[in-house]
């Protein structure tokens, strides 16, 4: 159907749906199925395929298992198939937090056939990955299918300009574990039983059929993702049996006041750079010159790490000793510094251009802070993790629609 596609998704099945044990509580697992045909020599970098995961230094883990990889050629009228060794398989850690699963297809030519299934297991259950219908390349067939228990609601968004309206159904699953209880000391004198619980879980299925493909080709377009047909799910609340909900996102102020309350204590902390604050301050006379001297002071003080995030990834006394941090621990000691100028300075949230557009309250959609300081004629936006950015000048990275302002009352804009 589409003459100038250099491969197509013959079939693309996700299944995302929780699995409860004793030991791990509920998890998210995703079970991918994908098989790509190649038309043409263009399309032969599809043979290199990559399943992202989080992955940190420490803390709870994502897992990729199950993968089976396959190779399908037509050779004197036959299906010739060839597995993909383990030896085609490779991790590589990405960076302190993400870590990916490459995969290496063999005996690659026009006509070839792809085939890869998957499991990936989520400890994070109030994260569940957007759907995508659309991708770089057509989709003859999608199957998907989201199945959340009733405990955990979600809020849905669609994304991009290709809709494919839900079939929605409810079905029950249950959980099991069993328990010990000792009437006295020792196993024999132990008695076990099995505990059941059943609940319902929301089922969404998505189904279509030649999806045509959107390819990331637009010259000022900074992130083809954001057009994408799909949807995009955020946690609302979570609700246990005999306990009260847990809202973790109902709006823009929620957002505000869940983050401010976070970093608000690192914000506060000014003895470890009160002395030379004070040195960088001698002779200023207005509050320019007060904010030209601490953002380039910051700037030189502290390099930044290439990691982006609204939490800082170490305490800001430290990162002040070591000289090094990520992009929160950066412009939030730049706040900081503001404050102690007598300046009105606050945070403001970003999402990267890399990241997306946050269309709906979201906690998750940002990735990002800079700095702003109110003034009477409006306000100056900083980022002191660019060297070569000015006040009013951030690096295109943090350039994306619109920023929010948090302020400490917990209101935003």
């Amino acid at each position: 159907l589409d003459s100038t596609a250099e491969a197509a998704y013959l079939y693309s099945k996700r299944r995302t749906y929780y699995r409860f044990s004793k030991n791990e509580g509920f998890q998210i697992i995703n079970e991918i199925q994908e098989r790509i045909k190649i038309y043409n020599k263009e399309g032969f970098d599809k043979a290199t395929q990559a399943i992202r995961f989080y992955k940190p230094e420490s803390g709870d883990k994502e897992r990729v298992s199950g993968i089976s990889a396959v190779t399908y050629n037509l050779e004197g009228g036959k299906i010739k198939k060839t597995k993909v060794s383990k030896k085609q398989i490779f991790e590589e850690q990405l960076s302190k937090y993400t870590a990916q699963k490459k995969i290496t297809f063999p005996e690659i030519k026009e006509g070839t056939v792809l085939e890869l299934e998957y499991k990936l297991v989520s400890p994070y259950t109030t994260v569940i990955d957007d759907i995508e219908f659309q991708k770089d390349i057509p989709v003859k067939k999608l199957d998907c299918s989201i199945e959340i228990p009733e405990y955990f609601n979600f809020k849905q968004q669609v994304k991009g300009y290709y809709l494919i309206p839900p079939e929605r159904s409810k079905g029950k699953r249950s959980a099991t574990w069993t328990t010990r209880e000792s009437r006295d000391y020792g196993a024999a004198n132990s008695n076990f039983s099995n505990n059941k619980v059943e609940y319902t879980v929301d089922v969404q299925k998505y189904n279509g059929e030649n999806i045509p493909a959107l390819k990331d080709n637009e010259a000022f377009v900074y992130n083809i993702n954001n057009y994408r047909g799909g949807i995009g799910y955020e946690i609302n609340f979570v609700k246990y049996p005999n306990s009260a909900p847990k809202f973790l996102a109902r709006s823009w102020d929620d957002v505000a006041k869940t983050i401010y309350k976070a970093i608000d204590p690192e914000i506060k902390r000014s003895n470890y750079y009160k002395k030379d604050l004070e040195t960088v301050l001698q002779g200023t006379t207005d509050d320019s010159q007060k904010i030209g001297r601490i953002f380039q002071f910051v700037k030189e003080k502290i390099k930044w790490n290439g990691y982006s995030s609204v939490y800082p990834d170490i305490a800001l006394k430290k990162a002040y000793k070591e000289g090094t941090g990520n992009v929160a621990v950066i412009n939030l000691m730049l706040i900081s510094m503001l404050k102690s100028a007598g300046l009105n300075a606050n945070p403001v949230l970003v999402s990267t251009r890399a990241n997306g557009v946050p269309l709906f309250p979201t906690r998750d959609g940002f990735n990002y802070v800079v700095a702003s300081v109110s003034l009477p004629n409006g306000y100056v936006v900083m980022d002191a993790s660019e060297t070569y950015s000015l006040p009013n000048l951030l690096p295109s990275r943090a350039v994306n629609w619109q920023g929010r302002l948090i302020l400490k009352n917990g209101s935003s804009k």
